[in-house]
């Protein structure tokens, strides 16, 4: 199902646009979105971000709203994570997961990317901070149930 932005748009998205125009269009949608919070727009532009040459900071202030939005997407908190990774950027990465397991501490799959983030790291002989946040004691049961199982597996 498409959004209601691109039902109504006139845009051709078979054109190939100049750099000017993709910006243009860029800024369009991220507009749009702001003002009307239709979660399909929002994912529709996510998916712009994936398919076309962005800069960062533009990709960040894009992310940084639709997470203030839709805190619980945790897929999304992934995808921003792996931007910044492409980007060689572990801090910030390791920031986007912080603040991911953060807004949604119960989310099992969340953590276990995080997780692996910091193994990867420690693997490579690179620092990384220690997970200092806190959870309730039902979430730390929770997700210590799901790691026993998963090595059991």
């Amino acid at each position: 199902m498409q959004s209601t932005f691109v039902q109504e748009s006139s845009v051709n998205h078979s054109t190939e646009y100049s750099t000017e125009n993709e910006e243009f269009d860029l800024e369009k949608y991220f507009t749009y979105v702001r003002e009307n919070s239709d979660f399909d727009s929002w994912t529709y532009l996510l998916h712009y971000l994936e398919q076309n040459t962005v800069p960062i900071a533009t990709i960040r202030e894009i992310f940084d709203h639709f997470l203030s939005k839709f805190p619980y997407c945790f897929g999304y908190w992934k995808k921003y994570a792996d931007f910044e990774a492409i980007h060689s950027n572990p801090k910030r990465v390791e920031a986007i997961f912080e603040r991911g397991v953060t807004a949604i501490s119960p989310c099992v799959d969340l953590w276990l990317f995080y997780i692996d983030f910091v193994r990867e790291r420690v693997a490579n002989g690179e620092e990384a901070r220690a997970v200092s946040l806190s959870i309730s004691l039902s979430e730390e049961c929770t997700l210590s149930s799901y790691l026993m199982r998963r090595r059991r597996m």
